[in-house]
């Protein structure tokens, strides 16, 4: 290895198989056609309005967010602008089986993860 080639990583983003925890990735993935998935939008004025997520390439991260106080908080994809109307859209895995083992198994006709990288700090 050459010098300063070396990855440093901070330790809190690491698992105990010494992996970087898919929570810290953001992952670049084409939707191949249009209303493969739908999302909810991350405007508090629009946030129970289910969108179709267009065909087209997105920056992508598993995430938490709560739609429902009682049902607390759900595993979606965030897909970085892929809100026509601007933002990003929050797809929950539940509704699409497909996206339970995202990033590992995919559906290469309606999702291909094109490429990672760890997540910058500025967008958490």
């Amino acid at each position: 290895m050459r010098d300063g080639t070396d990855l440093q990583v901070d330790e809190r983003f690491i698992n105990a198989d010494g992996l970087v925890i898919l929570e810290y990735m953001t992952f670049r993935v084409r939707i191949q056609h249009a209303h493969a998935f739908a999302g909810y939008p991350l405007d508090p004025q629009r946030q129970r309005q289910r969108v179709n997520v267009e065909a087209g390439e997105y920056d992508a991260r598993l995430t938490l967010r709560e739609f429902e106080p009682v049902v607390g908080a759900e595993n979606c994809l965030q897909l970085v602008d892929a809100d026509a109307r601007g933002g990003d859209l929050s797809v929950k895995l539940r509704e699409f089986d497909e996206l339970m083992s995202f990033p590992v198994d995919v559906n290469p006709l309606h999702i291909e993860v094109l490429s990672s990288r760890l997540t910058r700090p500025d967008e958490f």
